[in-house]
């Protein structure tokens, strides 16, 4: 509707495509819940997917979280969207602001981000993953900016280059050291790290010496996959070998338990899911859920077994169980122990006695 009244051009929204359009999405989704409700409550389903999505936004939050987000969100998704988000620069130019107005698709770029962004402006505790949607726009803006500037010849291209290729500089400097901190490095990895650092560094060469251009920022593309590559084959296999193989756990509790359902053990707690805006309640409902676990174990025991993991807080002697140190109870084997889950807590995989 922006886009419309930024284009004078309203009628096109009663057109037959967005009623086709509204119709099928009042279709799909009211026969979804139509279905559901035969056997669950479609009305909880609905209020607790509000609160879900309220929890995140200025809904919840004070007017002084409000202002704090405001002032680090914009400087978080930049952040997120470097390099190419150096090309903000170049909206100082007035040059550039008037040929985004003239093409049609940039305009709706800026108009679809100026409309949408602010709900995600303005809540705090927001997850980046939420607006990954913008990131395609946003990058696509940017590309455009940049290509514009250097058909214009706008100035601080200078500036932008020397910022660039100082980060490059930085970042194949910066592989070096870390086969001195990671201990255990293999032939490939040790070859990843040198072969992608000198890549770096000659391609910084090549364009320290050759004309900057539009097609210079491939090699910035070029760096982030070399960048993506190391961290692939050298930062994944370091960070996840602190971490539970959750994968080979589940297959091993599986095979002890000889294919016989494995119960996630412990007492539901409450949940309380509300209709409200702005401090007004409409609505409320209450819902008992299982406490917190990980959910790579229910994950994989679905994948291997074809059937989902239930809560229970009753033992039978000779079904297996997943349980909290906090929710330990009499009539419990146990099995095997996975250390240090949510909470820091143990967990166990047990046998009713």
């Amino acid at each position: 509707m922006a886009y419309l009244g930024y284009t004078r051009s309203f009628k096109r929204l009663f057109g037959w495509q967005h009623f086709v359009g509204i119709g099928l999405l009042v279709s799909i989704v009211a026969g979804y819940f139509i279905v559901y409700a035969q056997t669950g409550d479609a009305l909880a389903f609905v209020v607790n997917t509000f609160k879900q999505a309220s929890q995140r936004s200025a809904n919840e939050y004070g007017a002084m979280d409000i202002a704090l987000n405001l002032i680090i969100f914009p400087f978080e998704f930049i952040q997120r969207l470097l390099p190419w988000s150096l090309a903000l620069v170049f909206l100082f130019n007035k040059t550039i602001r008037s040929h985004i107005r003239q093409n049609p698709f940039i305009a709706f770029i800026v108009v679809f981000f100026l409309v949408n962004i602010p709900i995600y402006w303005t809540a705090p505790e927001l997850r980046i993953r939420y607006t990954y949607m913008f990131f395609p726009f946003c990058t696509t803006l940017f590309i455009w900016i940049i290509f514009k500037s250097f058909e214009l010849k706008i100035k601080v291209q200078a500036l932008i280059k020397g910022v660039l290729l100082s980060a490059m500089t930085l970042c194949g400097i910066g592989l070096i050291p870390i086969s001195a901190v990671i201990s255990d490095l293999t032939i490939a990895q040790y070859v990843t790290l040198f072969g992608s650092s000198l890549l770096i560094f000659y391609i910084v060469y090549l364009h320290y010496r050759s004309t900057w251009n539009f097609e210079g920022y491939w090699s910035i593309v070029f760096t982030l996959v070399l960048l993506r590559m190391v961290y692939n084959i050298v930062g994944m296999p370091y960070t996840s070998a602190s971490l539970p193989d959750y994968s080979q756990l589940t297959s091993d509790m599986i095979k002890t338990s000889a294919g016989k359902p494995i119960h996630y053990y412990g007492r539901l707690t409450s949940i309380e899911p509300n209709f409200s805006l702005f401090g007004h309640d409409f609505y409320r409902h209450t819902l008992l859920i299982p406490q917190d676990y990980s959910a790579d174990f229910a994950y994989y025991d679905a994948l291997y077994r074809n059937e989902v993991m239930d809560n229970t807080n009753q033992i039978t002697s000779g079904d297996f169980y997943i349980v909290s140190e906090s929710e330990w109870v009499e009539g419990l084997q146990p099995l095997d122990t996975i250390p240090n889950m949510i909470g820091g807590q143990n967990y166990y995989f047990c046998k009713g006695n």
